[in-house]
């Protein structure tokens, strides 16, 4: 397996110190392992209620053939995990590779298990009346785990309602554990989603998370458990007034070096609002920031 990488930040920073990275290629639904590559120039993000990405390289031998890396590698047919010192901190799709043969380099770009909910479309009408908001997004995920083969007709013209049973699940489910807990707000006949509309999956929980009165946020995260790679969906509801104050980074220590910029250009001690009237009748007000301009700096920007 792959040892200590020092120098795994694709911008070629080293780490402060000492950090055992390992990446993993699994089956897509249940996380099985499937083999475990060394990758180089490696960089990835994670994001709330959207897909993050990850990137890394593979540099092919006669030893380490390019065919054994394009058989565990096949887009939208592999999950992708990367763990740090034995925990996980990313998990996703592969969705892109590229092999360049005259420098035996093979690219793969994949994308958090997010990504699958914005390439799935709900062409089936869901109706939903009093149920609780974290139900109905279980209810979407669940019904994107089916290719929605079988159903009832729901309005007419329509593609049918949905109605939890037919599909295809071993090509379309990923393995998700939809989770517990409720939100305490429930959904109306007005927030019925219509087949019609060919709406993604992603779109339609954003926009329920969005609402002012249903807001949530959402994720997929990861855990390892009995050999296997486990995926659930997590719904949560931001704290009013909260965070969280633990330190995550700090110089000297794993920020190794900053710059840091201060400028006048965009800098204001006096902010004006101009009305209605013309000429001398015209009204104006104004706000000075007298903290600024009594230590000293320029007035009027």
């Amino acid at each position: 397996r792959p040892g200590v990488l020092l120098n795994n930040r694709a911008d070629g920073v080293a780490d402060s110190m000492s950090v055992d990275y390992r990446y993993f290629i699994t089956t897509r639904s249940d996380g099985s392992i499937l083999d475990e590559i060394e990758f180089a120039e490696v960089s990835w993000s994670k994001k709330i209620n959207s897909a993050g990405s990850f990137s890394g390289s593979v540099f092919t031998s006669k030893r380490n053939p390019a065919s054994d890396f394009l058989m565990l590698t096949t887009p939208g047919n592999r999950s992708l995990y990367v763990m740090r010192n034995g925990v996980i901190v990313w998990g996703g799709i592969v969705w892109d590779r590229e092999f360049d043969q005259e420098n035996r380099k093979l690219t793969i770009t994949a994308y958090s298990h997010e990504i699958y909910l914005f390439n799935r479309v709900l062409w089936k009408t869901r109706k939903y009346t009093d149920e609780d908001v974290f139900d109905v997004v279980r209810d979407l995920v669940n019904a994107m785990n089916y290719d929605l083969q079988d159903g009832i007709n729901a309005i007419a013209g329509e593609p049918a309602q949905y109605n939890g049973t037919g599909g295809r699940p071993d090509s379309a489910n990923i393995g998700l554990d939809l989770g517990t807990g409720l939100r305490g707000v429930t959904m109306t006949n007005e927030d019925d989603f219509r087949g019609i509309e060919l709406k993604y999956i992603g779109e339609i929980i954003n926009a329920l998370s969005d609402n002012k009165n249903k807001y949530f946020e959402w994720r997929i995260e990861h855990t390892f458990t009995a050999g296997e790679f486990q995926k659930a969906l997590k719904l949560t509801v931001p704290a009013a007034n909260g965070y969280d104050s633990t330190l995550l980074f700090e110089y000297p220590g794993v920020i190794s070096k900053y710059t840091w910029s201060d400028s006048m250009e965009n800098a204001s001690t006096r902010f004006w609002v101009t009305g209605a009237g013309d000429g001398p009748e015209k009204r104006i007000e104004y706000f000075i920031n007298d903290t600024i301009l009594s230590g000293g700096v320029l007035g009027d920007y």
